[in-house]
């Protein structure tokens, strides 16, 4: 059991959202509006990864160019449409309630951008108990890069001692291993127990509301 902890850092896909269903179709829609031919699924092996540099590793050469174009396609059709296909994780809502009533601040860190996201995680709830959310876009270098977690340790005055982060891929974990912070893996996500494992989280969960057995209040 951790002890003194006074600040838990969520990853959003994956962890707090499914949200899987809203990127593979965004994501189809870009295939198809800009008449892109590359699999739907090599695409979606690589969640957890900036969509920027998803798309520099699947693109050929020729439509590198296509980049920026592609992720503006995408957002705005997530915004619009892809956004009605994301689903709550289980037993979110009450955990988030929890350690927010028990004075914790809570924080989400996402590859995702923070821009795109906020509104919609206001419309389901989730909001009301973020203190901060610091997206793709609010730092230099994303996960697996420290940075984003280091970014809210100092906004929020805590110590790496007295940090918890939540994250559901292997590339994310090592963002928090690196931070050294406490880590915790959970099973939600599109990464594997075994994929998680790679990385040696201190736990590793199967539901969110865990959390409450692993943090002493």
């Amino acid at each position: 059991m951790l002890q003194g902890i006074k600040l838990i850092i969520y990853d959003l896909d994956g962890v707090l959202i499914d949200s899987n269903p809203a990127i593979r179709e965004s994501i189809l829609h870009v295939l198809d509006e800009m008449s892109l031919q590359y699999h739907i699924n090599a695409i979606m092996e690589q969640m957890g990864t900036p969509l920027n540099l998803i798309f520099e590793d699947i693109f050929n050469e020729k439509d590198q160019s296509k980049i920026p174009e592609a992720i503006e396609t995408y957002r705005k059709y997530y915004a619009e449409s892809g956004k009605k296909a994301i689903i709550v994780q289980e037993k979110v809502c009450e955990t988030l309630e929890y350690f927010s009533q028990n004075g914790i601040q809570q924080c989400i860190a996402s590859n995702s951008s923070r821009e795109l996201m906020e509104p919609i995680l206001e419309d389901v709830g989730i909001m009301r108990y973020i203190d901060f959310f610091v997206g793709v876009d609010d730092v230099e270098k994303p996960k697996p890069d420290p940075m984003i977690l280091e970014e809210i340790m100092k906004r929020t005055d805590t110590s790496r001692k007295e940090t918890v982060f939540v994250d559901d891929s292997s590339t994310g974990l090592g963002a928090g291993k690196k931070a050294g912070v406490h880590t915790v893996g959970i099973g939600t996500g599109v990464h594997t127990t075994k994929q998680i494992m790679t990385v040696d989280p201190e736990f590793i969960l199967t539901k969110i509301d865990q959390l409450k057995q692993i943090i002493k209040i």
